[in-house]
């Protein structure tokens, strides 16, 4: 994938990292050590976690050494049980690992950094577009870090970023047919949360 597509580049990761990092998901999950050792991958002091399961949907937060996630604070998430995921993606500014199941019975990691390097302009990345997550005229709960929001239909949803309106922040990858020239977006990945006003004062 790595010079294909502009400024990402793809790593496999080792298989017991993969394992160390969704045993202390789980262990936080119960209450236990959620101690993780991050990679020196993108920048800033937090990793959000947001799991997919056949069963619903979990999240967590990672702040200097440990795990914690969302079953503390909210009833809308499910237990982190890494036999049932579906998609799980890790991410911070500039680096997401995706994890999804390999169709073998294991699960399979790769991580999606965004690389330095000169690219021309339609293939350059676009950072920091914003997906607005609290729906109109709903209600938001911010609750240890974390926050609920509650939607006008009585439904709710759960983020792991403290802020009454939170987005989220997506990373895009493009890259052009070899015969057309036309661009695409290649690849989306996750990059952060941040303040949905933060998000609309610099147009991202």
């Amino acid at each position: 994938m790595s010079g294909a597509i502009g400024r990402l580049d793809a790593i496999v990761q080792d298989t017991a990292e993969t394992r160390a990092l969704l045993d202390a998901v789980a262990a936080a999950d119960t209450g236990g050590d959620g101690t993780w050792t991050p990679p020196a991958f993108g920048h800033g002091d937090t990793w959000w976690l947001l799991a997919e399961q056949s069963d619903g949907y979990t999240v967590a937060r990672h702040d200097g050494a440990s795990w914690r996630t969302a079953r503390a604070v909210a009833r809308q998430v499910v237990a982190f049980t890494p036999d049932r995921l579906a998609e799980l993606r890790v991410f911070r500014p500039g680096a997401e690992m995706l994890v999804h199941p390999d169709g073998r019975g294991g699960l399979r990691a790769v991580w999606r950094l965004h690389t330095d390097g000169d690219v021309a302009a339609p293939l350059r990345p676009r950072v920091g577009r914003a997906v607005q997550l609290a729906a109109p005229g709903g209600r938001s709960d911010v609750r240890d870090g974390f926050t609920v929001l509650h939607r006008p239909d009585g439904t709710g949803t759960v983020v792991p970023f403290a802020h009454e309106r939170p987005a989220l922040s997506v990373r895009e990858h493009f890259d052009a047919d070899p015969i057309t020239g036309a661009v695409r977006v290649a690849v989306t990945c996750l990059d952060g949360y941040v303040p949905s006003a933060f998000a609309e004062e610099h147009h991202v």
